[in-house]
């Protein structure tokens, strides 16, 4: 930590991180979970032109398929999402997460983890360090994001909001889910093969959240079997799109520092 907070490059991505938290808690008190979080996708497409106009690296063939298929699937999970008309208190949306479909899904989330650490462990697998922290920060991401949409919900009454004990609770799940995301993914960095932790870091932190919005929150609950379906093909082409953009761009800042 000492040499991160020391590293000045590495403080401006931590502001520019968490102006982006700010950026999301408003985005997400006007429209669902599951609609917001795979828009954060489109950073990697700016994140790669940023790349080519400020660092002059060139864009290659297979980094443009995959930002045209993030942009594709983007654009099909916008214009197919309906509006979710339910709306929850705080207490309504914290005791959600004590249901049994939220608390199947949350454990299902746990043991695929532990299956994964454990076998990686296990067989000595090389790659056991990148799957390892890019799946734990995947979730840590995951889980800030989900309770971020938990405390948007004070935004309309913030002074009511924050005399309420669940909203604090919410708020320290939040901050220690995206702090052991940041720590793990750079960690991961660190210690793995960038071009397995960034893929699997970036696909987990905007999948997961829209399943909790889906399982959890309920949110597909006023959506047409047609617009689910379209949706659904709009986040697997999102997260195709990821996958290949970020395993280049990884695989290319592996290269660069070689």
């Amino acid at each position: 930590m000492r040499n991160f907070l020391g590293n000045k490059v590495w403080l401006v991505g931590f502001i520019l991180t968490n102006v982006h938290w700010v950026i999301l808690f408003l985005a997400l008190s006007m429209a669902p979970l599951s609609l917001i979080t795979p828009l954060l996708g489109f950073g990697l497409v700016v994140l790669a032109i940023f790349s080519h106009f400020y660092l002059h690296e060139r864009i290659q063939q297979r980094e443009l398929c995959g930002i045209g298929i993030i942009i594709g699937g983007i654009v099909l999970v916008g214009i197919t999402a309906l509006p979710d008309p339910t709306t929850y208190t705080i207490e309504e949306m914290f005791a959600l997460f004590g249901t049994s479909p939220a608390l199947i899904y949350l454990l299902d989330i746990s043991f695929a983890a532990g299956i994964l650490c454990f076998y990686s462990i296990s067989k000595n697998y090389k790659f056991a360090p990148a799957l390892i922290f890019g799946f734990t920060a995947g979730v840590g991401g995951g889980i800030g994001a989900t309770f971020t949409k938990v405390l948007s919900l004070g935004i309309d009454d913030i002074f009511a909001a924050v005399g309420n004990i669940l909203w604090w609770i919410c708020l320290i799940i939040m901050l220690a889910g995206n702090v052991v995301s940041l720590v793990f993914l750079n960690i991961g960095f660190q210690k793995g093969k960038a071009v397995i932790v960034g893929p699997i870091f970036s696909v987990l932190g905007m999948i997961l959240p829209v399943f909790s919005g889906i399982i959890i929150l309920a949110e597909w609950q006023a959506q047409t079997p047609l617009s689910i379906a379209l949706q659904i093909i709009g986040l697997v082409i999102i997260a195709l799109g990821i996958i290949i953009l970020s395993f280049y761009r990884e695989k290319k800042s592996a290269e660069n520092l070689k």
